[in-house]
């Protein structure tokens, strides 16, 4: 049976995996039987598997990363007839302004400090066909803060909701770690219905923007749930 071949690609890195060699980024090749720690290039004890694996490096960087795209300018698909519901994370949108980020890896991520109604939150959609969508919100606010209304828009469409329910639970686990998680930690997060909202099929920004802040901050926000009705 022919040695498989496995290309790992990573921030413009890549290396070439075959049952008992590995040739890395720099172009070492390394023993993984008898070097797992990759410690020793023994490049020039195995010469043509040195070159077998360089030339499946360069045929892979000619025929597979020569396609990759410099930006990814994909949309966020929305309301695709064969799903009823969307979900659309922080994870994907762009705050602006004093809104942060949990963590700043964005998986299990929420925004937070959203402190000024000139800040919203953004994501670049596709709606694959029109329709209407009942708009659910996962948030968080402290009772002090109750009270404040906000807006989702796309294109000439809006939809105000405003928060009338405190909610405002602790991260998990937190006490758990003896240092400090890389990633971001999660808490609970209320779902609030903002009612219905039709949208047109096509591209546009949908955006999620503060009405009024009475309190310290608007809320901590984790997801909208598009449901098509």
């Amino acid at each position: 049976m022919e040695d498989r071949l496995i290309y790992n690609y990573w921030r413009e890195k890549l290396s070439v995996r075959s049952q008992n060699f590995r040739l890395g980024h720099e172009g070492q090749l390394f023993d993984m039987v008898n070097d797992p720690e990759q410690r020793v290039n023994v490049a020039a004890q195995f010469p043509s598997i040195y070159e077998q694996l360089k030339t499946a490096h360069t045929n892979w960087l000619n025929t597979v990363v020569i396609e990759l795209p410099k930006e990814d300018t994909r949309s966020f698909p929305i309301g695709h007839p064969d799903y009823k519901n969307t979900q659309i994370p922080a994870r994907d949108g762009q705050a602006t302004g004093k809104i942060k980020r949990s963590n700043r890896w964005p998986n299990c991520s929420f925004f937070e400090n959203w402190v000024d109604v000139t800040d919203n939150i953004n994501w670049a959609v596709e709606v694959v066909e029109s329709g209407d969508f009942e708009v659910i919100v996962y948030y968080t606010c402290p009772a002090e803060d109750v009270g404040g209304t906000f807006e989702l828009r796309f294109g000439e469409n809006a939809l105000q909701g405003k928060i009338t329910a405190a909610h405002n639970p602790p991260l998990k686990n937190v006490e758990k770690y003896r240092y400090p998680n890389a990633e971001s930690f999660v808490k609970d997060f209320k779902p609030l219905s903002m009612g219905k909202i039709h949208l047109e099929k096509g591209k546009g920004i949908l955006s999620l923007n503060a009405l009024e802040i009475p309190g310290t901050t608007l809320m901590d926000f984790r997801l909208l749930m598009l449901k098509r009705v």
